[in-house]
């Protein structure tokens, strides 16, 4: 399980979620952009998040070489079945996308679409996670409806 501290938070990517992450790095430049939604449990104070699924990239998605667009009739299927065969407890926790480069830093566009999520979306928690997969960083936002909290994991693909 690899472990991330934001601020007052612990969020916790299962080995699960870490993989496939892994598996659609964009490690070739001419490689298009990949990403889906995370999901996932909070303990009651939000203080503690685990992110125990990802969905992966489907054939109704849109992606260039640094654009991804998710299907959000597809999410939100997921995000139901998710919810119903956990008797609730897993729900939506963000959105996850790969950047063909070294660095995980998220764009003024990822900033946009993050804040328009937490903003649109009908939410049971009060934060909404980014994450973006580089070739060696895994960039983890906290966007809570005001500012955009963050850490950089490196290498974070041998540190399972």
């Amino acid at each position: 399980m690899l472990r991330v501290e934001i601020r007052d938070k612990h969020i916790y990517l299962t080995r699960t979620v870490v993989d496939i992450l892994c598996q659609f790095r964009q490690l070739k430049q001419a490689k298009n952009e990949n990403g889906g939604i995370i999901l996932g449990q909070t303990s009651k104070d939000e203080q503690q998040i685990l992110v125990c699924r990802a969905s992966v990239p489907g054939s109704q998605e849109r992606s260039g070489r640094l654009s991804f667009h998710r299907d959000r009739r597809k999410a939100q299927q997921i995000i139901e079945y998710e919810f119903y065969n956990s008797d609730g407890r897993n729900t939506y926790l963000g959105e996850w996308h790969t950047h063909p480069a070294k660095e995980a830093v998220p764009s003024s566009q990822d900033i946009s679409m993050i804040m328009e999520q937490f903003a649109t979306n009908e939410m049971r928690i009060e934060f909404i996670l980014l994450l973006i997969v580089t070739w060696e960083e895994l960039f983890v936002g906290l966007h809570d409806g005001q500012t955009m909290y963050s850490a950089t994991v490196r290498d974070f693909c041998a540190t399972l």
